[in-house]
Formats: structure tokens, C-alpha cells, sequence
């Protein structure tokens, strides 16, 4: 956060104290603490967005497109979290305590600077899950786009063949199927990766900008942006907009807002503001649909099946899925992913069985996956209704052509 406030003009709360300390009088456990500033406004909701004028969405856009273009001038040599070295450390302090004053906006890049941060094995909310789950993913730093992809591939491994409680087979060979077509030989043409490259720049990504991680006044002005704990410098193959701007979160799916081309329009006018703001347009002429998706998937594995299935099955394959994945596991050639299928539903039925046991399993679901479960089950029905009308029209145009002939 210190690092965002000292290279960009980003409104972040600045961090005043923060630690672990016994902080309640009727206990001696510790607490984990952090002192900042308070932000005037109310958290962003995308009814307010869907709500408000058009100028209003549009300079808010504007700000959205601001802040990403002041990351996107920060470049670094290696994918991973930010750590202060003791030059900078020392430095920051001595600022503190002589100037208390706010600091500049200075964008420049860190590449070769000596008072540069620390770029350490990556941070990231989902390998901190794992944690606690008692899985261990070693945090890793990237010097290739290749790398940095082939370490967010094995943590969408890690996370996906986790034991799950009644896990089914259509479910598990779904997952599977999934895992399967994303695995980083197959997704290298879709991201654009070419040979590991040393000359590989990373810009700086706040992974969790949600709507509500955005504070936002009346009008749309952006007043301060938080949660920035997880934050990594990623390749700029992944350097992306928030997924509720270009539609590919859960909510905007079953909702079916998209404001992407609202948001690329406000991207295209302001791309002559600077270098970084050009950059940002080029980077971002999404043309392959792909593209997104399949890095959304690798940013956040929990979007693995949704994400997959609602926009690059349909690309891949032309067959209906429930035809295509049962012959891809019965083919003599894929034995081995059988095997491995046979085993994690084995896996998931003594997981299960662990939690009835001992009377954790939760059987409740939660109300955006019902949501989400609902949406492709009417979906579902829908493309089958449309296939039986297809059959019926091929039969009727059929049965007029032979009239014909006679």
C-alpha cells in the first residue's frame, strides 16, 4: 500500500499502525490489528452503476481506466508479492517523522531501480485457503509469462483435486474435462505465450477489485480503493480489468450485466492521455474471446468449471457436452485421467463420510451457487427445447422436399 501511495495517485487509506497484540480486556489472546484511515462513501454496487446516468458511469470509467493505466506504468522483472527492502524501509521512516507530508505522484518504472521493493514468493487468496485447509502450495516467483502460468496451473490443480464432500461422477468427469482442456500446453496459444522469455515485464495487480472494494461518492467519483493484501505483479497477459467490467464474474453471468463495451470505449478516449494510457488500449483489444476467460480461470481457479463451460467449451467443441465428456474418459488413450477420476471420487466418498461422522458436513448451499445451479438448469432445458425444435424443422423441410420431388 505504502509503494501505491509513493509511485501513483490511487486513493488508498494510508496505514497508521498494524500488528498482532492482546487488544480485549477479558482475554490474553492476541489479535491481528490494522489502523488507517477512514474513507468518506459507501462501497459500489453495480445497481448503482446500472442505476446511474450514463456521464455518471462514464467518468467513473474514466478514473477505473486512470487507475489502471498508473499500474500498468510500474513494471518489474519477477512475478510476485511486494516486500520493503531495508534501504526503503529506513528511508520511509525518516519521511515520516521529518517531512508528514503526502506524497507525490511519481509513475515510474522499477526496473534496475536500486531502491526498488523486494519481489518475494507470491501472496494470493487462494493458496492461503489451501493453508488452512493443510494443503501446502509452495509460493513461487515468476521470471517468464510461461512461468507465472504454469505455477497458477498447479494451484488450479491443487484447489480442483481437493477431496469435496459428495462429490458425483457427471460432477468430478466435468472438473476433470475442464482441467484437462486449460492444461498450460493447450492454453499457451489462446494466452498468447511464446518460449520463456528473461525479457518479460509484470505490472502490479490489485487481484480483488470487486464492486465493493471500490468507495465511491454520490456522483461516482472514486474516493478510495481497498483490500489490497494480495496483491502481485503479474505478467501483463494478466493484466486485466476487474471481471464485472467485461462480464465474466459469477453475478454478471446469471444477472447478464456487461459493461464492457461502455468500458472500452471510455478506454479508447482517453488513450491518448499518456504512454501508459495507449499501452493499456493495446493490451485490452479483447478480439479472441478466449483470451479472458481463460485468464480469469488462472487469476482465480474457483471460476474453473463456470467460466469453462459458459464460454470456451462452446468454442472448442460443437457437440453437446453431456456426449463429449463421457467418450473422452472411455477412450483407451485417456486411462490414466480414469484413473485418476476414479480415485478422487474414492477420496471424496471418505471425505464425506469423515464429515458425518463427526457431524461437520453441511449440506446447505450457498444462495449465489443455487443461483448459479438454477440459471444452468433452465439453460439446459432451453437448449434442449431448441434442439427438439431443430430435429422437428429438419424433419418438416425434409418431409417437403421429398413432396416436391414427387
Amino acid at each position: 500500500m505504502q509503494y501505491v501511495r509513493d509511485h501513483t495517485n490511487i486513493p488508498i487509506p494510508r496505514v497508521y499502525a498494524y500488528g498482532h497484540s492482546r487488544l480485549r480486556q477479558d482475554t490474553s489472546a492476541h489479535q491481528v490489528f490494522m489502523i488507517l484511515d477512514y474513507i468518506d462513501g459507501e462501497p459500489l454496487t453495480k445497481r448503482m452503476l446500472r442505476d446511474s446516468s450514463s456521464d455518471c458511469r462514464r467518468q467513473f470509467f474514466g478514473e477505473v481506466v486512470d487507475m489502471f493505466a498508473q499500474l500498468r506504468r510500474l513494471e518489474f522483472p519477477r512475478g510476485g508479492s511486494l516486500m520493503p527492502n531495508a534501504t526503503v524501509g529506513i528511508w520511509a521512516r525518516l519521511r515520516t517523522f521529518m517531512f508528514l507530508r503526502e506524497e507525490s505522484f511519481t509513475p515510474q518504472s522499477t526496473i534496475g531501480l536500486e531502491f526498488g521493493p523486494k519481489i518475494v514468493g507470491a501472496f494470493s487468496m487462494r493458496n492461503n485457503e489451501l493453508q488452512v485447509d493443510g494443503y501446502t502450495a509452495p509460493r513461487f516467483i515468476a521470471t517468464t509469462a510461461k512461468e507465472f502460468f504454469r505455477e497458477q496451473y498447479r494451484l488450479l490443480q491443487y484447489m480442483w483435486k481437493m477431496p469435496s464432500q459428495e462429490l458425483g461422477r457427471e460432477e468430478a468427469e466435468r472438473e476433470e474435462f475442464a482441467l484437462h482442456a486449460l492444461s498450460l500446453e493447450e492454453a499457451q496459444k489462446t494466452l498468447g505465450l511464446k518460449a520463456d522469455s528473461s525479457g518479460d515485464s509484470f505490472c502490479l495487480s490489485h487481484p480483488d477489485l470487486r464492486v465493493d472494494n471500490i468507495i465511491v461518492d454520490d456522483k461516482l467519483h472514486i474516493r478510495g480503493v481497498i483490500d489490497w493484501e494480495f496483491s502481485v505483479t503479474v505478467p501483463r497477459h494478466a493484466f486485466l480489468p476487474p471481471s464485472w467490467i467485461t462480464g465474466h464474474d459469477t453475478g454478471s453471468i446469471v444477472s447478464k450485466l456487461d459493461f464492457l463495451s461502455e468500458f472500452m470505449s471510455v478506454l479508447s478516449s482517453r488513450k491518448h492521455l499518456s504512454s501508459s494510457h495507449s499501452q493499456l488500449a493495446q493490451d485490452w483489444d479483447f478480439r479472441d474471446d478466449l483470451r479472458l476467460p481463460m485468464a480469469y480461470i488462472f487469476l482465480d481457479p474457483s471460476d474453473l468449471v463456470l467460466l469453462f463451460y459458459r464460454y470456451i467449451y462452446p468454442r472448442l467443441y460443437n457437440e453437446p457436452r453431456d456426449k463429449v465428456i463421457p467418450s473422452f474418459f472411455q477412450s483407451p488413450e485417456n486411462k490414466e485421467l480414469l484413473v485418476g477420476l476414479v480415485r478422487r471420487l474414492r477420496a471424496s466418498e471418505q471425505y464425506t463420510q469423515y464429515l458425518k461422522d463427526n457431524n461437520l458436513f453441511d449440506d446447505k448451499e450457498e444462495p449465489e451457487w443455487q443461483q448459479i445451479r438454477e440459471w444452468t438448469t433452465e439453460t439446459q432445458k432451453k437448449l434442449q427445447q431448441l434442439r427438439e425444435w431443430s430435429n422437428k424443422t429438419q424433419d418438416e423441410l425434409t418431409r417437403l422436399d421429398r413432396e416436391r420431388a414427387v
